[in-house]
């Protein structure tokens, strides 16, 4: 929705989303969301310019469905093959591994990232003791992980 407000015409955008649960990537291809779900940090002129009322849901409009694909994929295998991104979210879900398993996904994801490609995590999440190599940046009171 960002990238739209943007004016994204011409750009190679690719959006990937992955998960390990069937259900949940089903759920995320359908875009329908509870009324619950979309009070949680959505702009309402984002829900208004994005989504149409369902019924008890909202469903996301089709321009903003297309730019999104959806795969099951375990971050603890090699990632070896899926591309360099510009940004990469990995958003609580670190903070189920062990440190020597979360070391091994951070560097994975930092060999996916493009040189000056981001790194997003969840608030609960740390990078301490885990890896040294990515700059720690704060915008906009966000923190970002930039590759070199």
């Amino acid at each position: 929705m960002v990238l739209l407000d943007l004016g994204i015409d011409g750009w190679n955008v690719q959006i990937t989303g992955t998960d390990l649960n069937d259900a949940v990537l089903q759920r995320a291809r359908a875009g329908r969301y509870f009324q619950l779900e979309v009070n949680r940090g959505l702009a309402t002129t984002h829900l208004l310019r994005y989504f149409q009322r369902m019924g008890m849901e909202w469903q996301i409009k089709e321009q903003v469905r297309r730019l999104a694909q959806f795969e099951t994929f375990d971050l603890r295998k090699n990632f070896r093959g899926r591309g360099q991104y510009d940004v990469i979210f990995c958003r609580n879900v670190l903070i189920y591994f062990d440190l020597d398993t979360k070391r091994r996904i951070l560097s994975e994801l930092r060999g996916a990232l493009n040189p000056g490609g981001y790194l997003l995590l969840g608030a609960a999440e740390t990078m301490v003791n885990a890896d040294d190599k990515l700059r720690r940046l704060e915008i906009g009171g966000a923190t970002f992980y930039e590759a070199s």
